[in-house]
């Protein structure tokens, strides 16, 4: 899923919902929980990391011994609980999990770069490469926490934003922030979609998924 394909969803979800909006939406104390899974684009953390290790140390590794890298990025999975507080704020606790692979392509070594390093030998990429394969850069994983913000309640769907911080254990550790301009729920009973403008340990621009309320 592309961040067109994303953007497309969250105005197909809203087309959808804005007709079905007659009332105000009653806040249900004997359902206020509800367990979530979304998708969403690769955590912005990955792509900068992929990119940085291929640029870096990693690419000219791979170079020395005839072998290109490229990154590819895998859509995020993200597992949130949700508590409904009151009528306008919900409490958001999230996990996510992600990883990226690069695909290593082996050429032929056209000149030995030499005995003292850095030189660097000459590959023969017009050739094409002998062999390629995938290699996984490693699964990362975050928690977040945000406060959600019902601005526009409706019987059939929920307008929000939310504004919250997470913790990224991947390689390096580090806190980022949880910032949602928009987001959308979708569905009257137990089962509801979802969809959100998101960036964080999340995602990059946004994800969407489904929620079940119990």
């Amino acid at each position: 899923m592309n961040w067109k394909q994303l953007y497309a969803l969250c105005l197909i979800a809203l087309g959808l919902s804005i007709p079905c909006a007659l009332r105000a939406q009653q806040f249900d104390p004997e359902h206020r929980h509800a367990i979530e899974i979304t998708t969403g684009l690769a955590p912005l953390r990955e792509l900068m990391c992929s990119a940085s290790s291929l640029n870096g140390q990693l690419g000219r590794d791979l170079y020395m011994k005839g072998q290109r890298g490229s990154q590819e990025c895998h859509p995020s999975i993200n597992i949130a609980y949700t508590c409904a507080l009151n009528e306008r704020w919900d409490l958001h606790l999230m996990a996510n999990f992600s990883t990226t692979f690069y695909t290593v392509k082996q050429y032929a070594i056209v000149e030995d770069g030499g005995p003292n390093p850095p030189a660097y030998p000459v590959i023969d990429e017009a050739a094409g490469p002998i062999n390629s394969w995938r290699a996984n850069t490693g699964l990362s994983w975050a928690v977040m926490v945000d406060a959600r913000w019902k601005w526009l309640r409706r019987d059939a769907f929920t307008l929000y934003s939310a504004l919250g911080v997470g913790v990224s254990f991947g390689q390096p550790k580090y806190l980022s922030p949880y910032i949602s301009p928009i987001g959308i729920r979708v569905g009257r009973k137990h089962v509801y979609g979802l969809a959100e403008l998101n960036i964080s340990s999340a995602s990059t621009l946004g994800h969407a998924g489904i929620g079940y309320r119990f």
